[in-house]
């Protein structure tokens, strides 16, 4: 499997190298076949933090404005055979690369979504946890 993650990307240099990190961390093949980050206009540190970490900088420009524009240009310049489109701030599940491999093996499956949490301790917070479950 080759796998391409797309990272959409706007003033996240605070997230985006722990989540660029995970990625190789977490994998349980050695990281992801590429990391593409397509920043939508950042005016921070973003397109730095991904270039120095190994990313794939692609800019969004204004072919496609906002976050759904910039997944669809990040997977225009993908080459692996399966994508994973991910937020600037996750982090992902320890051996995500082969849960998702072993997921797609199944031929009824054509995707699919980690179950997440959110940092910090409100009861809001869970709610929006429990209501992305049982969606």
């Amino acid at each position: 499997m080759k796998l391409s993650v797309i990272i959409p990307a706007l003033n996240e240099e605070c997230y985006l190298g722990g989540t660029i990190s995970a990625l190789r961390t977490n994998s349980r093949s050695g990281g992801p076949y590429e990391i593409i980050v397509c920043d939508t206009g950042s005016s921070d540190r973003t397109a730095e933090v991904a270039s120095g970490s190994g990313a794939v900088l692609v800019r969004n420009g204004s072919r496609e404005p906002g976050k759904a524009g910039a997944l669809n240009i990040g997977a225009d310049f993908a080459t692996g055979d399966v994508l994973l489109f991910l937020d600037a701030d996750t982090i992902v599940p320890g051996a995500y690369d082969s849960l998702i491999e072993q997921s797609l093996a199944d031929a009824g499956v054509v995707g699919g979504a980690f179950e997440f949490s959110l940092d910090g301790g409100g009861f809001g917070l869970r709610g929006v946890e429990f209501l992305n479950r049982v969606r």
